[in-house]
């Protein structure tokens, strides 16, 4: 029982990385976005 236990903590543990990771992409790919669209949104001033 205390096996299972450390195992099913671990592929929480590697859940939470994949999450983490994906939520990295999504962050950047979204500050890249921002950062085109305000430095559009510069050039036309």
């Amino acid at each position: 029982m205390r096996v299972e236990k450390k195992v099913h903590r671990t592929r929480t543990y590697q859940d939470g990385i994949e999450m983490v990771k994906s939520m990295d992409l999504a962050g950047s790919f979204l500050s890249t976005c921002g950062l085109a669209l305000a430095g559009k949104e510069q050039k036309e001033d």
